[in-house]
C-alpha cells in the first residue's frame, strides 16, 4: 500500500471516529417539530402536534408567515385574524401584528445565525414572488416552557379570503439568551386553500417534505 492510500485511510478513519462527537456537540438549532406531514382536513381549524426533538425548548414562540394576497384578504373586522388555541390558552393575531419583509431574515434579530429564516427561502416555501408578512407571539402556557418531547396539540384558525400561511415554532435551549431552536425551514405547518388532489400532489413534489394543510376559504 503506498503512502497516499495510507493517508486516505487514516483521514477516513478519523472522520468516522469524529462523527459521534459531531452529533453529540451539535447546536440545538432545528430541534423543534410540527406535524402531521400530510393532513386531510376540510374544516377551517387546522390541527397540529408540536414537540421538541433534540432537547427541551424554552420561551417557545409561534411564528406565522403569510403571502401578500393572504394579508390583503384578511378582514379589518373582526380584529383577530389568526387564533392559535393550545392548552386552554390563546395566541391571537390582528392584521396590524404582521410586518412586511422583502429581503433579509425573519425574525430580523434576537436569534443565533442558525435560528432565523431567509426571506428568499420563505418565499420559495410559500410559493410567492411578492413580499411576505410575518408575526410572532409567545406560547404562554406552562407546557410550552419548556416544550418537551411530549407531543402537544395546537389549533390554528386563519381568517382570509386568500389563505396561504406557513407555521413555525422558535424557542431557546436551556440557559440561552437568544432564540436558537426552530422548526427546520423545509418542514413547517402549511395552510393553503382546499384544492383537488392533483394540484396537491404537484405542490408536495415542489415542497418536498413540507407539511401541507388544506383550509377551506371563509
Amino acid at each position: 500500500m503506498n503512502r497516499k492510500n495510507k493517508l486516505i485511510i487514516v483521514l477516513l478513519t478519523l472522520t468516522i471516529i469524529s462523527l459521534p462527537a459531531l452529533v453529540v456537540f451539535a447546536p440545538p438549532t432545528g430541534g423543534l417539530r410540527i406535524d402531521p406531514p400530510l393532513p386531510y382536513m376540510s374544516d377551517t381549524i387546522a390541527e397540529f402536534e408540536v414537540w421538541a426533538q433534540s432537547a427541551d425548548s424554552y420561551d417557545v414562540n409561534i411564528l406565522l408567515i403569510i403571502t401578500e394576497e393572504c394579508y390583503n384578504g384578511m378582514p379589518s373586522v373582526p380584529t383577530v385574524v389568526v387564533s392559535v388555541d393550545y392548552d386552554s390558552s390563546l395566541a391571537q393575531f390582528t392584521k396590524a401584528d404582521f410586518a412586511s419583509a422583502s429581503s433579509g431574515f425573519v425574525p430580523p434579530s434576537g436569534t443565533t445565525p442558525g435560528a432565523r429564516y431567509t426571506v428568499a427561502s420563505l418565499k420559495d416555501h410559500i410559493d410567492t414572488s411578492g413580499d411576505i408578512y410575518w408575526a410572532m407571539k409567545p406560547m404562554s402556557s406552562i407546557i410550552f416552557n419548556p416544550l418537551t418531547s411530549e407531543h402537544e396539540e395546537i389549533y390554528v384558525d386563519l381568517d382570509s379570503s386568500s389563505p396561504r400561511m406557513l407555521i413555525y415554532l422558535i424557542g431557546k435551549s436551556e440557559g440561552a439568551e437568544l432564540f436558537d431552536m426552530v422548526v427546520p425551514p423545509t418542514i413547517p405547518g402549511f395552510v393553503v386553500p382546499e384544492i383537488p388532489f392533483g394540484p396537491i400532489a404537484s405542490l408536495l413534489t415542489m415542497l418536498g417534505s413540507t407539511v401541507l394543510l388544506k383550509l377551506r376559504k371563509k
